[in-house]
């Protein structure tokens, strides 16, 4: 126990420098979009894998990465643990054995992706690392991923890609998941406008608790269930705000070569629109490729309570119990970052707080002298 104080207060004390290091550190982690993917999606073809961000050489660095593991250790939930408990109070308990025993690291990465520049004034990119005063909300949910990549020893990149003239916004995401699927067995893709509720939840734990296996290609959460959520089956679309892709998956590379030439009509005719109206990538996916693979837990849809959504659209089902989704209210991802980080300080620093409690409320006072 006095070995396990002493590990917390060192945490207590380095969250400081944890915070200090946020804006800096991100820095370090640029990844490049090869030269060969600014034409088309090349969906076949033996092409140089992007290189894994296994080596942490910068001395802040390897600090920053102490501080954060020192820090969440004490909290972080056992992969096989049978039951979790969210901020809701509910408690979510796996009805299978856990697939996934050993904890996947670096063969996982956590993938952010963006056209836009992000270099103003609180953003990831600026010239000047951001303040927490002037960070910007999409820069928050930026960070948090790579803060939750880091407690969980998983990989994390993010990519600048270009903006191609045949596909727009999100099918961006596409291209760059897929191209990262030739470095990683795990590619989890997750807009800045997402976070993990509980940063002490690793992956595996909800890769188990969703009953994924060898055979999972592609899974993400379902949108909630009301207009405009429904496809022309008048069945509920799939979210690409953050899903899952098994680079060894049997099925994963064909769902990715339908979802990547989707929009030139060849097998889907219609699908051509989804090039430019809303809502793209996501549309295409649950319009045409979802029915292509209807073998159970190929392709695995997620709950919307679960997965999506966040507790002020409690109206809508949905309401982030493991992921946040702030649709409609992206400037709340600053506000879950800063809950994420003080789940873990606030207890610790209590513990730590503890040890400097003296409790003489029953001595006596005699002149200038306590008894």
């Amino acid at each position: 126990m006095a070995a396990l104080n002493v590990a917390w207060r060192r945490s207590v004390i380095a969250v400081a420098v944890l915070l200090g290091f946020f804006g800096f550190t991100l820095f370090f982690f640029p990844a490049t979009v090869p030269e060969d993917l600014h034409g088309r999606i090349p969906f076949s073809g033996d092409k140089s894998p992007v290189e894994p961000a296994h080596a942490e050489t910068s001395a802040d660095d390897l600090s920053f990465i102490n501080i954060v593991r020192a820090l969440w250790k004490p909290l972080a939930v056992d992969i096989t643990q049978k039951s979790f408990t969210d901020r809701e109070g509910n408690v979510h308990t796996m009805g299978k054995a856990p697939y996934y025993t050993k904890k996947l690291g670096k063969k996982l990465v956590i993938l952010d992706v963006d056209t836009r520049p992000l270099d103003k004034e609180g953003e990831v990119n600026a010239p000047e690392a951001p303040t927490w005063e002037n960070l910007h909300h999409l820069s928050a949910g930026i960070m948090s991923h790579y803060l939750y990549a880091k407690i969980h020893g998983y990989d994390y990149k993010f990519i600048r890609s270009p903006e191609y003239d045949y596909q727009q916004g999100g099918w961006t995401k596409v291209l760059m998941s897929h191209e990262l699927m030739k470095s990683y067995d795990w590619v989890v893709t997750v807009d800045s406008d997402a976070e993990f509720t509980s940063p002490e939840l690793p992956l595996e734990w909800m890769m188990n608790y969703w009953n994924f296996t060898s055979k999972t290609a592609i899974a993400m959460a379902n949108d909630p269930a009301g207009e405009p959520n429904f496809d022309s089956k008048h069945n509920v679309v799939l979210n690409t705000g953050f899903f899952f892709s098994q680079a060894k998956a049997p099925k994963v590379e064909e769902i990715y070569k339908k979802w990547g030439d989707c929009t030139t009509g060849k097998e889907y005719e219609e699908c051509t629109k989804w090039t430019y109206e809303s809502f793209r990538e996501q549309t295409a996916f649950s319009e045409h490729i979802r029915y292509d693979f209807p073998e159970e837990g190929v392709i695995v849809a997620l709950p919307c309570a679960q997965a999506n959504g966040f507790p002020e659209a409690a109206g809508s089902g949905c309401t982030g119990q493991f992921l946040k989704h702030f649709w409609t209210e992206k400037n709340l991802s600053k506000r879950q970052l800063a809950d994420g980080i003080m789940q873990a300080v606030v207890p610790q620093l209590y513990s730590s707080f503890k040890d400097s409690v003296v409790d003489w409320h029953m001595k006596s006072v005699k002149g200038n002298e306590i008894w």
